[in-house]
């Protein structure tokens, strides 16, 4: 259970980032906040906190070695597992602080407890409202009152402009804590070094399919094509097809092949995003590639023209009432297939790989604890994060211990489920793509790049007119003037 776990609170993390990202781009004023000690923000935001900033970069930033673990700490491994040892930090400083948003729940007892025993950490936090988050961090690094933790998504112009520094003076990615991790921080590398850690993350777009449905019409499931090592987009297509049927003859499908909820799946299994993050810290525009553009077409055709595919709202209430007989969506859909997972009417596989990939590329966002520059315990910081690490694997290692079928069901899940999960979602087979939606503010053209090719207008003029501004985008995301 430990990975699914670890995923649920990933995409939990995730939803708070954009839901913040979105608050500080949008909205100029904020309700008062109290704080976790008092303190009282009446916030007026700027529109672009980032229009603020001083540039406070120098060449200094990137003078250092990357961190050597010294041994580990003589504390309980989880589980028993060696692989999974605290690093060794000799503290002297046991102060660190750390400034999120009032959407992230930090204060669980269990948590600074076992940071407490196993570093001795006093850690404090500045509570603040997502409209008011990185408008507050940028405050505070300039005046000197610096935050040694800052939880925010990934923002290439504070790394640019000199108010976050690299965790890799202070981080060993190789030991067994992080090593699950490693590949996907590697990921959000900048300028080649390590600006983002995350506690949990992985691969989460699945196809969800009725195990009934395919029963009763007598086709191959789509766990049949992927052990063939033949589920792409082809057979996914061909599948979906087969699967729509109008029993009543009024021209409206009865069940639906599949239902899509965005283009963006698709587009990520081609092994890029709209835009693409290069460790050297430049950014591709990516919209008018060939490889997006074979997504989008693909995408739009199951729509319009093989009309196989439902889009729009009620997905899930549709897969439970037996509509659609596959279902793209996240793992974490699973909440209302609970008595369809029970009596094993319901399974997934990995979203279909691109017929011109060799593997699956799956979207995968990342959460991003930062190091503030200026930071007064920066070991101390890192210690931290190794301790919140620790934290989620053990809680997950202990809710795996101590489960029962019954428990299981609870959390609509199965052990059949997780074992498979955890079989065909991390394997060699499977590669992620880094979301970068959040990041370059793609969001401002969701409701282009989603709806307008349903509407039948092409991808290529789409793209035209959208790239001068996805490249302004960018500029601005990067803010290197």
């Amino acid at each position: 259970m430990k990975r699914f776990l670890a995923i649920i609170l990933a995409m939990a993390m995730i939803f708070t980032l954009a839901v913040s990202l979105t608050a500080c781009k949008d909205k100029e004023k904020d309700d008062a906040v109290v704080t976790d000690n008092g303190e009282v923000n009446n916030n007026q935001s700027a529109s672009n906190p980032l229009d603020m900033m001083e540039d406070l970069s120098s060449a200094d930033d990137f003078a250092f070695d990357a961190w050597v673990n010294e041994g580990f700490m003589d504390y309980p491994p989880v589980g028993g597992n060696e692989e999974y040892k605290l690093p060794y930090y000799n503290l002297e400083d046991k102060k660190v602080s750390f400034l999120y948003s009032s959407m992230i729940e930090y204060s669980d007892p269990s948590i600074k407890d076992s940071i407490k025993l196993a570093y001795e950490i006093d850690y404090t936090t500045v509570l603040v409202s997502p409209g008011e988050l990185l408008n507050r961090f940028i405050s505070m690094v300039i005046s000197g009152d610096v935050p040694d933790v800052f939880f925010y998504g990934l923002t290439p112009a504070l790394i640019n402009k000199g108010y976050v520094q690299p965790w890799d003076p202070y981080f060993d990615f190789s030991v067994g804590l992080w090593i699950e991790l490693k590949n996907s921080m590697d990921m959000v590398k900048f300028k080649n070094y390590h600006y983002a850690i995350d506690m949990s993350t992985g691969p989460g777009e699945v196809m969800w399919y009725n195990n009934t449905l395919f029963e009763e019409m007598g086709e191959k499931t789509p766990l049949d094509y992927y052990n063939e090592n033949n589920w792409t987009w082809d057979t996914y297509r061909e599948l979906s097809m087969k699967m729509t049927q109008d029993l009543t003859g009024n021209g409206v499908p009865d069940i639906w092949g599949t239902f899509l909820n965005s283009t963006t799946a698709f587009v990520y299994s081609t092994g890029i995003d709209f835009v693409s993050l290069n460790e050297d810290g430049t950014a591709v525009n990516n919209m008018k590639d060939a490889r997006v553009a074979r997504a989008m077409q693909f995408y739009v055709d199951m729509i319009i023209k093989d009309k196989c595919a439902a889009t729009g709202e009620g997905d899930r209430d549709m897969f439970v009432n037996g509509q659609v007989a596959m279902l793209q969506g996240g793992i974490w859909y699973r909440t209302p297939f609970k008595e369809m997972i029970k009596n094993g009417e319901v399974n997934f596989v990995p979203f279909p790989r691109d017929p011109q990939m060799d593997k699956y590329y799956i979207g995968e966002g990342f959460g991003s604890w930062q190091l503030a520059k200026g930071s007064k315990n920066p070991f101390g910081a890192a210690a931290l994060m190794s301790g919140s690490r620790y934290n989620v694997l053990n809680s997950a290692y202990e809710n795996r211990a101590t489960n029962d079928d019954e428990s299981w069901l609870r959390s609509e899940w199965s052990l059949e489920m997780n074992e498979w999960y955890n079989e065909c979602m991390f394997n060699d087979q499977v590669r992620p793509t880094l979301i970068c939606q959040s990041i370059f503010g793609l969001q401002d053209f969701a409701g282009d790049i989603w709806y307008r090719p349903t509407q039948g207008e092409p991808w290529a003029t789409i793209a035209a007119e959208l790239s001068p501004r996805v490249d302004d985008s960018i500029a601005r995301a990067l803010d290197l003037d």
